[in-house]
């Protein structure tokens, strides 16, 4: 939305910031560019992936499959340990896609509030964002 409204010749900025220094004839553009179809792609993928660990369930298939005493203590030892660390890696797994989503949503409200702000005022000094 930024980008058309600077295309119709809406203010544009003239300065850009990389790295604490200003950089004449660059606008924020040139500095961020963010794909929020990804973004919430991710967040839907990793809702799938929290779906999935969710419903996982952990078996030992027991010493008579085995074959062995030891593998089978370290399998016994593995599937006691899943349930804690599944639930971990679940709320984890849903840490990063609320992440992926209200990053997405923080980015399209940004964009839309630059967008009217560049589109409602003709000169730079006057474009003013509210949050």
């Amino acid at each position: 939305m930024v980008a058309r409204a600077m295309r119709s010749g809406a203010a544009k900025p003239t300065a850009g910031t990389r790295l604490g220094r200003t950089v004449e004839g660059e606008s924020v553009g040139d500095y961020l560019k963010v794909d929020v179809a990804l973004l919430r792609a991710t967040g839907a993928g990793l809702g799938q992936i929290k779906d999935i660990l969710q419903h996982a369930q952990a078996s030992s298939p027991g010493y008579q499959v085995l074959g062995s005493h030891e593998l089978s203590e370290v399998m016994d030892d593995f599937v006691s340990n899943w349930e804690i660390h599944r639930g971990k890696l679940v709320s984890a797994v849903e840490a990063h896609q609320q992440m992926a989503l209200q990053s997405a949503d923080a980015y399209e409200h940004t964009d839309s509030e630059l967008a009217r702000a560049l589109t409602q005022h003709s000169s730079p000094g006057e474009a003013r964002v509210t949050s």
